[in-house]
């Protein structure tokens, strides 16, 4: 009955005068002292004076729901569900966030494996070009040169893009052109 009167914001011997009865019978109540004698009216009445269900005075209402209007405790339910339903959603959205992170990260990894075998790909070709003069010259020969070097130039063009989104920091390992 101590919290009730709290909450309504009266002192104890204000309340007492209130309800009609003496401060040392109030101090006993909220204190739980002699609390076999506590008449029934007396309950009423104070629930009456404190704005606080009779629920709340008696320790039976969920903790901290002492108001008792109808509509108050309805907006105020109506306002836990709201909340525990925005959790929910921030909770699958931190989980959506992190599947996401997760792909791409995988994705960071795979990128970098395929620049870092561009790269030995391109030394690999120069380096056949360079042991086979006549590279050029054979069938096919041209085309691998002029892949090589459209390779080159879309794997700096990505880089470049995916360094701006800071996905990738090291620069690829790539070769002269061939």
């Amino acid at each position: 009955m101590r919290e009730a009167r709290e909450i309504a914001g009266y002192r104890q011997n204000k309340a007492a005068k209130l309800i009609g009865i003496e401060t040392q019978e109030l101090n006993k109540i909220e204190w739980s002292i002699d609390v076999d004698a506590i008449n029934l009216s007396l309950v009423v009445k104070a629930a009456g004076i404190y704005e606080v269900s009779i629920d709340f005075l008696l320790g039976t209402s969920p903790e901290g729901d002492w108001e008792r209007d109808p509509n108050t405790q309805m907006l105020r339910d109506w306002g836990r569900q709201s909340t525990l339903f925005q959790l929910r959603q921030l909770a699958k959205m931190a989980i959506q966030v992190s599947n996401q992170q997760n792909q791409l990260e995988a994705t960071k990894q795979a990128v970098s494996r395929i620049f870092d075998e561009h790269g030995e790909l391109s030394h690999s070709i120069s380096r056949f070009v360079e042991l086979n003069q006549q590279f050029d010259d054979l069938p096919g020969g041209a085309a691998v040169v002029y892949h090589s070097h459209k390779l080159n130039e879309i794997t700096q063009q990505a880089w470049l893009k995916l360094r701006r989104v800071k996905v990738l920091k090291a620069a690829p390992k790539t070769e002269t052109e061939v």
